[in-house]
């Protein structure tokens, strides 16, 4: 079972971003195949990506949830034992050949009770960084630009 919560309609705590937003607050399951969260997203082939997500422990002990991208494992994030205190939680993954990507949160704690907790700001980017400037189009841009400052000295001595 999984809820928005936010502090003025009886959250405790709040979220990460603000302490007053909203945050996605869990009521963990014993059952360690219920997925809590999942999102669908376009993803560039044979690209790293950062999944990041921001964890507090809601009610009880430790709590650990999985991530897994169309059903294979990619990591854990680990709750902290101290309630209310936002840990981060990062891991990364590699998309292949793929073009899209199910990605899944699936709460590994098996405990009924105490197996509390919330998640806010997941994002998942890409670490794919500037792409650099062939050599060839510097040349041609360099000399675009010699050309157009040589025809501007050709006018001026006109």
């Amino acid at each position: 079972m999984a809820f928005s919560g936010n502090p003025a309609q009886g959250a405790r705590g709040g979220d990460h971003t603000t302490g007053s937003g909203l945050a996605l607050f869990v009521n963990g399951s014993n059952n360690s195949s219920v997925v809590f969260w999942e999102q669908t997203v376009t993803v560039t082939p044979n690209a790293t990506y950062d999944f990041t997500a921001w964890g507090t422990l809601w009610f009880g002990g430790a709590s650990t949830q999985k991530l897994k991208m169309d059903g294979s494992d990619v990591g854990s994030l680990a709750i902290s034992t101290a309630q209310d205190a936002w840990a981060e939680n990062d891991m990364q993954w590699t998309s292949g050949a793929a073009t899209s990507a199910t990605f899944h949160l699936i709460n590994a704690s098996t405990q009924f009770s105490s197996n509390d907790f919330a998640l806010d700001d997941l994002t998942l980017t890409s670490q794919v960084g500037a792409v650099p400037v062939p050599a060839s189009l510097q040349v041609l841009l360099g000399g675009l630009a010699l050309l157009g400052g040589m025809t501007g000295l050709r006018k001026r001595n006109h």
